[in-house]
């Protein structure tokens, strides 16, 4: 019996502990919010634009001793990320996992989204990656493009015995030979301009085989490029993993084109991307005050007319395609500061009009 008592005290001694114990833990969490589990993290700082406004700071006050030592830490802590990150990424490359390099850039550039030296590696990996990836496709491409030369071959000579064909089915080999004629007279202008004359020249055959008109000349033009190799001495550039500045190279020579034929064609958003995309891979290039004034300009007469078409809209009652207009003048002129306002005050009488078709 006393034993039974002693074995009760001390539960019941127990118990009284582990809820002093935890009267004590909620008293601390309630004293000290951050210690809470609940507790947001700190988000990812913008290295880019706290070293941008630095920078801008110290334009305007030179001798500022701590404006210049906030500059030197921030270029240093940009520095060492780019180094870390980079690193990793290109043990990862090594190691056959292209995707997780991607990423561990990717990551980087979270904090830095202004790092030429990342932006552009990151580059150089895509580009890589994407040739490994487009190989597969292509081959599949020119395999399809076999089989319909084929198909009409035989197609053809059947009419010869039989007059009665399926019309049907040689019209829909004819339209599919006629993009087939396109789309690999492509692949084989893509490969002559890497240096893969096999490719190329499996390519062109095939093409030629589809009716492709200028299939000869280029055929002609991987003969003479093979025979300037031949008589060269230094040995050939192995694809897919060429340099970084060979990738990056002919990255700039294709923005340059899209960007001139977007220009070209009016494509106003399709532009303002490549003429960013290359500003931030290439600051230094030659061409990007031309292709800026030629765009600029543009940019401006769109954004004021989606601009005027949106408050025409608006007072018309149609807040939906307001809104839609500004977001799309918005998106041409980002640094514009008169649309964010009308966008903001759009979003919140759409929100109040979608309450009342609800409570209808």
């Amino acid at each position: 019996m006393l034993a039974n008592l002693s074995r009760v005290r001390y539960l019941i001694g127990c118990l009284a502990f582990t809820l002093i114990l935890l009267s004590m833990s909620a008293c601390s969490l309630l004293t000290n919010p951050a210690a809470t589990p609940t507790a947001s993290a700190p988000s990812r700082p913008d290295l880019s634009a706290e070293l941008n406004a630095a920078e801008t700071a110290l334009s305007t006050q030179p001798k500022d001793s701590v404006l210049q030592e906030k500059v030197a830490s921030l270029r240093k802590q940009v520095n060492l990320l780019e180094t870390d990150h980079i690193s990793r990424a290109e043990k990862l490359w090594a190691g056959q996992q292209p995707g997780a390099a991607i990423a561990q850039l990717d990551l980087a550039l979270l904090t830095v989204p202004a790092s030429t030296v990342l932006q552009r590696r990151r580059t150089y990996y895509q580009e890589l990656l994407d040739r490994r990836l487009e190989m597969p496709q292509a081959e599949l491409r020119l395999v399809r493009g076999r089989y319909v030369a084929d198909a009409l071959r035989v197609q053809q000579q059947v009419r010869q015995l039989s007059p009665v064909v399926d019309a049907g089915a040689l019209a829909a080999l004819e339209q599919e030979r006629l993009a087939l004629v396109s789309e690999i007279g492509a692949i084989g202008q893509r490969a002559l301009e890497r240096k893969q004359y096999g490719f190329a020249r499996w390519s062109f055959n095939i093409a030629a085989d589809l009716g492709a008109s200028d299939a000869s000349k280029w055929l002609a033009e991987i003969s003479t490029r093979e025979k300037l190799k031949a008589k060269k001495t230094s040995p050939p550039v192995i694809e897919p993993e060429l340099s970084e500045q060979q990738v990056l190279e002919a990255r700039r020579k294709t923005l340059k084109q899209k960007l001139q034929s977007a220009l070209d064609s009016k494509d106003l958003p399709a532009a303002r991307s490549q003429l960013s995309e290359l500003q931030q891979l290439f600051p230094a290039d030659t061409d990007l005050n031309r292709f800026a004034q030629a765009l600029n300009p543009l940019l401006r007469d769109q954004v004021k007319l989606l601009q005027a078409d949106g408050n025409r809209r608006y007072r018309d009652g149609d807040v939906a395609g307001a809104l839609a207009a500004w977001k799309q003048a918005l998106a041409l002129e980002p640094n514009n500061r008169e649309l964010p306002p009308l966008i903001e005050r759009a979003v919140k009488v759409q929100a109040n009009l979608d309450s009342l078709r609800g409570r209808q």
